[in-house]
């Protein structure tokens, strides 16, 4: 069994070459199997980061940041801060169990944020 992103060589190509913000979609295993195959194309060196912390100032690379749909209201906003002074230039690869535009809609959900995060949205699937 596999996960796959619909359609993978469009993806990848795009994320090789601008290392878009990327939003993964689906269900856990299926986004860690999905961000497994987009690893090898994201800017490097690669972060993970607890955002239910402080996130990290750097010059580069990649964040990893899983389970973004149950942010508490104050950490969507400190991570919202956080993108609009993080100097370099750095990636941000987002799973998401939930789709998090019913939670921007349903105001559980910070828009701005949202958007920062969901430059390109890939739904996951396993298979």
């Amino acid at each position: 069994a596999t996960a796959a992103l619909h359609g993978c060589e469009i993806e990848l190509s795009v994320m090789r070459r601008l290392h878009p913000n990327v939003l993964l979609i689906g269900s856990q295993q299926s986004n860690e199997r999905a961000l497994s195959q987009l690893l090898p194309v994201c800017r490097t060196p690669v972060y993970q980061p607890n955002p239910e912390f402080d996130m990290p100032i750097v010059e580069g690379g990649t964040f990893i940041l899983r389970r973004v749909e149950v942010l508490r209201p104050h950490r969507q906003r400190a991570l919202h801060e956080w993108f609009t002074r993080k100097p370099g230039r750095i990636q941000v690869i987002s799973l998401a169990s939930a789709q998090l535009f019913q939670r921007v809609s349903a105001g559980a959900f910070l828009e701005d944020l949202f958007y920062r995060l969901n430059t390109m949205t890939l739904q996951t699937v396993w298979k």
